[in-house]
């Protein structure tokens, strides 16, 4: 069985016990691995949670596969062991192929391969499991840096006023916000926790919207004086806008830029790649875009999926007309 039938085994399996997200990530790393229009109908099925059909398809596909192998090791071309192993070893593993050659060499009965049929299904369970396992630890890497705690920086406030200077509020404020105030005495005196940096940018987001602007820009710069590379992003992303902070796309790049390169975080690795896709901040290079999308759909980011897609064949066309 190879990797492409190991993925759709694993779809047809996360289908018929209803696991969408195992289903989405199985269909993000088939597409990478889709070689004829037989896939292409498979994920586009997918696409439409048209699971039904999609069921069927893997079937006739499988079937199709299994019947190419039977015939290249029944075949005329086929008489050396050796020689079969190595033409085939990419369409089949090895204790497949070896079903396979006691169902096509000798006459064998339904209970003396049962076993070995069960055998392969427990790979292909096994197979769900470890992806399963794979998504469980990354939703509890996520978890542990929701619940992260970080120790008090009783300097804040000296940061605080380095970050006013670097980046100006489009509204200045003589004083700081009493909101402004329990967040500086909370993270200086007591630490924090980035469940409590996601509140506060949450809560900024409400304040820019009511255009309550001085208090959100001094509540962001505060949480991006921490360590959070949430807060960090943010403070990137207004810098992009300049909704809160005056614009400033050079500097938003250098935030993102090292968020991604440096610090390999996912939601700024997408951002790098657009900005390199739409030339933000730095000069336009699509190929790079496409790989950072790549890295960052590979980190989980689920929003760069659609992005790498269609970058990836509009490169691949353009690519195309040299080659």
């Amino acid at each position: 069985m190879n990797q492409t039938q190991k993925r759709l085994s694993i779809i047809s399996l996360a289908i018929s016990i209803g696991d969408t997200e195992t289903i989405q990530l199985q269909t993000q790393k088939l597409y990478l691995l889709k070689s004829d229009k037989e896939i292409q109908r498979i994920i586009k099925e997918l696409q439409a949670k048209n699971y039904a059909q999609t069921q069927t398809l893997i079937s006739d596909y499988n079937e199709t596969s299994h019947k190419e192998i039977h015939q290249r090791i029944s075949g005329p071309e086929s008489t050396d062991e050796e020689d079969t192993d190595i033409s085939i070893q990419d369409t089949v593993d090895k204790e497949d192929l070896d079903i396979l050659r006691q169902a096509t060499v000798k006459e064998t009965d339904s209970d003396e391969l049962l076993p070995k049929t069960i055998h392969s299904l427990d790979s292909i369970e096994n197979l769900l499991k470890d992806e399963e396992k794979s998504i469980a630890i990354s939703a509890k890497q996520k978890e542990e840096e929701t619940d992260k705690n970080y120790e008090a920086i009783p300097y804040i406030e000296q940061k605080l006023e380095d970050m006013i200077a670097q980046y100006p509020p489009i509204e200045v404020s003589q004083e700081y916000y009493p909101s402004a105030n329990t967040w500086l005495l909370k993270i200086s005196n007591e630490g924090y926790t980035e469940k409590e940096i996601e509140e506060v940018i949450t809560y900024i987001g409400d304040l820019a919207r009511t255009d309550r602007k001085e208090e959100a820009a001094q509540l962001l710069l505060i949480s991006a004086a921490t360590h959070s590379k949430f807060a960090q992003l943010m403070l990137a992303r207004s810098l992009f806008k300049g909704d809160i902070l005056q614009q400033n796309l050079s500097e938003a790049f250098v935030l993102i830029n090292h968020l991604a390169i440096d610090d390999d975080y996912g939601e700024a690795m997408c951002d790098l790649g657009q900005m390199y896709e739409y030339g933000i901040g730095i000069e336009k290079d699509k190929k790079q875009a496409e790989i950072l999308y790549n890295k960052a759909m590979k980190l989980g980011i689920e929003r760069a999926y659609p992005h790498y897609t269609r970058l990836h064949k509009a490169n691949k066309g353009f690519l195309s007309k040299f080659f």
